[in-house]
């Protein structure tokens, strides 16, 4: 919706229908899952519940028997596709702006992108898979002394607890210092303190066969993100080629929000330069096409750890992407 004041100042407005879907395949050492697990550690994160109490009976580093060690969790939840997640939800959000032309070469605008309302991702076929040296008939209450590997899977529902796209507000600027070509610049703040405090999921063991005493458990665990606002700074041009065809080209540039010491292989947000190129087709007077693409050169981080109880964490990325859209206009 746009609401023009009069020939210089104009508003707008959207609301936003918002669907999700999430992927998870991460795994836990030894050492990262006694950190989660033990109230005197947690250093990365936390975790408790029915399942964390019943597992720490048996988990002799933690005063139990039956378990005198484990090689890896693994929390696995995926429906293979790149288009979209096996966890999923919806909910709404909503997007307000405002422009006002100096004169025909100079506008000025400003926009906010308010953080999203979305319902917690949802999977009812998730598994967490353990990879254990223990007593096999500690799980039967019947222990037999004897220690060997045991793989121990549990199916259940895996829930993504308030996981939110964070409110983004801006000001842009736009000069035409020739009748083909357009100059653009914006800046904007990315409120990423407020959205990615923690990671958070609830884990609930179904009661099946398969799931013996675990049956029922429940584990919430939250891994610390503690992310920091971030600004992006935005340079980009235009110029009409022809009557149908206009060339784009851009660049942008951020620091990392993520602090080094949460750094995680899982949330790689790290990327700090875009280039980007792009093009406007015009087919007629109602329709366009509009494509583009970037690039995003290679970062390296690395979370040190914390010595010789969390070993160090480096992550490197890199991006391409592209897009195509098609716009008619009724």
């Amino acid at each position: 919706m746009v609401y023009s004041v009069n020939e210089k100042l104009s508003f707008g407005g959207s609301f936003d229908y918002v669907w999700a879907g999430m992927d998870l395949k991460m795994a836990l050492n030894e050492t990262q899952f006694q950190d989660l697990a033990n109230p005197m550690a947690q250093t990365i994160g936390n975790a408790s519940g029915t399942l964390v109490d019943g597992f720490g009976m048996m988990y002799e580093p933690f005063g139990g028997a039956g378990i005198q060690s484990l090689h890896h969790a693994y929390f696995n939840f995926s429906d293979d596709s790149d288009f979209t997640g096996e966890a999923k939800g919806t909910g709404v959000a909503f997007k307000l702006g405002a422009l006002y032309s100096l004169n025909e070469k100079l506008n000025i605008g400003a926009t906010y992108h308010s953080k999203t309302s979305l319902d917690d991702l949802e999977s009812d076929d998730a598994e967490m898979e353990m990879a254990l040296f223990a007593d096999p008939g500690a799980f039967t209450g019947s222990p037999t002394g004897t220690y060997m590997d045991i793989p121990l899977t549990l199916t259940g529902k895996i829930v993504v607890n308030d996981f939110q796209w964070p409110a983004i507000m801006g000001v842009g600027i736009s000069y035409k210092p020739m009748e083909k070509l357009m100059i653009a610049a914006d800046i904007k703040q990315i409120a990423w303190s407020d959205a990615m405090k923690n990671f958070s999921m609830t884990f609930s063991a179904d009661n099946s066969d398969e799931n013996g005493a675990f049956g029922g458990a429940i584990m919430d665990a939250n891994l610390y993100q503690n992310w920091e606002d971030q600004t992006v700074i935005a340079l980009g041009a235009e110029y009409q080629l022809f009557n149908s065809l206009a060339l784009r080209a851009g660049y942008n540039y951020s620091e990392n929000p993520v602090p080094d010491s949460y750094l995680n292989a899982l949330f790689p947000a790290t990327v700090e330069s875009h280039l980007t190129a792009g093009c406007r087709y015009n087919i007629g007077s109602a329709s366009e096409v509009n494509f583009s693409f970037s690039v995003v050169p290679e970062v390296k981080n690395t979370n040190p750890g914390n010595g010789s109880t969390m070993p160090a964490v480096e992550s490197t990325h890199s991006q391409m992407n592209f897009s195509v859209m098609y716009t008619r206009s009724l």
